[in-house]
């Protein structure tokens, strides 16, 4: 009896010590499950992190790559419609300037045409006035030489007398 006694308690003892090996080796088994499943965990996490961040960096690059093409688009505009506007202010200023010649020329055109039946006018005056005055000298000198010729008549007539006097009382 003691030695069955022996035998159901050392049977009784490995049941024990089996049923507390096979718990703990549940629990050692659940704790590995549950430390590679957090091992696992975290290195999905740590993906994940490092996909969000790289979806980060890409869509900030999109970003700035979108707003530089937005920028370089406005730039474009602004430098066009800048063009546009500084030729049209040019032609505006090339169009009065043109007007500006054209109505000095036509003053210029006029006023030399003004002068230039002035110069007319004072030349036909002049020419009139050259015209009569040669006929005046003309005229005064054929006077002269008229006077002349007829002091020369009167002086031969007078020195003729003279000397038909001078003969005649020395004659006589």
């Amino acid at each position: 009896m003691h030695q069955a006694a022996t035998t159901v308690q050392a049977t009784f003892r490995a049941y024990r010590a089996c049923k507390r090996y096979l718990a703990m080796k549940c629990a050692a088994i659940v704790i590995q499950q549950r430390y590679r499943a957090t091992n696992v965990a975290k290195q999905q996490r740590n993906h994940f992190l490092e996909m969000c961040q790289s979806a980060l960096v890409v869509q900030a690059c999109y970003r700035g790559l979108k707003v530089r093409r937005k920028l370089l688009q406005q730039r474009q505009a602004a430098v066009l419609i800048q063009s546009c506007f500084r030729r049209h202010k040019e032609m505006v200023k090339y169009q009065t300037m043109r007007l500006s010649a054209i109505i000095i020329q036509n003053h210029y055109r006029s006023y030399t045409q003004a002068r230039g039946r002035e110069l007319a006018r004072r030349t036909k005056a002049a020419r009139t006035i050259q015209s009569y005055l040669r006929m005046a000298v003309q005229r005064q000198a054929a006077r002269l030489i008229e006077m002349e010729s007829q002091l020369r008549f009167d002086r031969s007539c007078d020195c003729q007398a003279y000397l038909s006097v001078k003969h005649g009382s020395v004659i006589s």
